[in-house]
């Protein structure tokens, strides 16, 4: 019995150890979409990985069956995050985010089927918060709002479907209203 226990460990690790394979980019092939080891006729599972000189990790993320599902990381030569989110039949899918180099948040928002989807938020590297704008799959849909560095609102529109819609305000860096324009359905109207 302690024999036959042996031999499904050993076999249940091997398996472990076969899913858990890392390859560079240089060693991966791509055919119709679906990436290949080199000599390969099944899709490759495993980490793909690309590095920098430095042999720092660059990037790595999971592929399935020759398709990219699973986290996908990005990091800075020096080692620090550059940008996370989710990978799903080769799309980008939920909350992603990205860091500056110094460690402060740059960006953050959602994907749906490859597109932005959702609030997508963007920060100077002090972390003063540079935009607000909504996404419906890919296109600007609701308030968007930009601020300059110093915190006053610089502009403010809403759009629906991608085009602009109803009172676009615009202010200088000191806070005084420089523009307000009237659009429908994108086009200028006053």
């Amino acid at each position: 019995m302690k024999g036959v226990c042996r031999i499904v460990c050993v076999l249940l690790s091997l398996s472990l150890l076969a899913c858990s394979q890392e390859r560079e980019e240089s060693s991966l092939i791509d055919k119709e979409g679906l990436k290949y080891a080199q000599g390969d006729d099944k899709p490759y599972t495993g980490f793909y990985v690309q590095h920098y000189v430095n042999k720092q990790k660059k990037l790595q993320n999971y592929i399935k069956d020759g398709v990219m599902n699973g986290v996908m990381t990005m990091w800075y030569e020096n080692g620090q995050k550059k940008s996370e989110g989710q990978s799903v039949n080769n799309q980008q899918e939920g909350l992603w985010m990205g860091w500056y180099e110094n460690g402060q948040k740059e960006w953050e928002g959602s994907h749906k089927s490859g597109k932005q989807h959702g609030v997508y938020i963007e920060w100077d590297d002090q972390g003063r918060k540079l935009s607000d704008v909504n996404y419906v799959m890919g296109l600007e849909s609701g308030p968007v709002v930009y601020w300059y560095p110093n915190g006053q609102k610089k502009l403010e529109v809403n759009y629906k479907n991608g085009l602009k819609e109803g009172v676009e305000r615009q202010w200088d860096a000191a806070g005084i209203l420089i523009s307000t324009k009237t659009f429908k359905k994108g086009r200028l109207v006053n």
